[in-house]
């Protein structure tokens, strides 16, 4: 499977994008490439339908935020188009995306006496919430309390924090918390 991940309006390349592929019916990943200096990618998979998406990705070395996208041009992998390699068509080209320039939220979540960080907190961003509908990420506090949500769309976002969600704190209490 091969593309290129240009930006927004389609005028210049994307360097170091992260390229993911899912198995389509699973959503299992199986593998992921990094986008070259001039935004092209290839991979290649064995026989089977993927879903294939894009996002900035700092282990790539962009850097950037770069808010994720699934092909064709779709936010959610529900709304992905299958990509088939099989025998009588081994090579997809054309696997292309144009992506939008996005933001991050970034937080330390703590204890009560807002010193102690709490480890292995689950944290959820949605801008739908509390329905749930659009989902921006989640994520799993460091040892620090440290969190990052990266490839989101401007917004506004709604962020709950559940310290016992892995029972690693389970004297914690769920909490929300609406940012711009």
């Amino acid at each position: 499977i091969t593309g290129t991940v240009w930006n927004a309006d389609g005028s210049a390349p994307l360097a170091y994008a992260n390229v993911q592929f899912e198995a389509f019916a699973t959503r299992e990943h199986v593998g992921s490439v990094c986008a070259d200096e001039h935004g092209a990618y290839g991979q290649v998979l064995p026989f089977g339908t993927y879903a294939v998406s894009a996002r900035g990705d700092v282990g790539c070395g962009s850097g950037l935020y770069i808010t994720a996208e699934y092909w064709p041009e779709q936010s959610s992998p529900d709304a992905a188009q299958p990509v088939v390699l099989r025998s009588e068509q081994p090579l997809v080209d054309g696997i292309d995306f144009s992506l939008q320039e996005g933001g991050a939220i970034a937080g330390i979540i703590y204890e009560e006496d807002g010193t102690t960080p709490v480890a292995g907190a689950c944290v959820n961003a949605s801008s739908t919430a509390p329905e749930w509908t659009d989902a921006g990420g989640w994520c799993c506090t460091g040892d620090d309390g440290t969190f990052t949500f990266g490839h989101l769309p401007a917004g506004a976002y709604y962020l709950t924090s559940d310290g016992n969600c892995q029972d690693a704190n389970p004297f914690l209490v769920q909490e929300w918390y609406a940012t711009t």
